[in-house]
């Protein structure tokens, strides 16, 4: 798996689904880019206040596998 990208210094692709981790609030969750709006929409979690701007990112790993 990659190692997480800070987001001042790339962003990931359009509406691509990815790992978000806000360093400062020990928060990491599902994310997407939303680029008109240059920010990410977080996946909430059902009584979770989501109060985070992600600072890093990561592509989520692939999928597992029949073997």
């Amino acid at each position: 798996m990659s190692e997480w990208i800070k987001t001042e210094e790339q962003l990931p692709h359009p509406d691509d689904i990815v790992l978000c981790a806000d360093i400062y609030n020990s928060f990491v969750t599902l994310g997407r880019y939303i680029e008109d709006q240059d920010c990410f929409f977080l996946m909430n979690i059902d009584n979770v206040e989501v109060d985070s701007y992600p600072t890093h990112w990561r592509p989520l790993p692939n999928l597992p596998t029949e073997d």
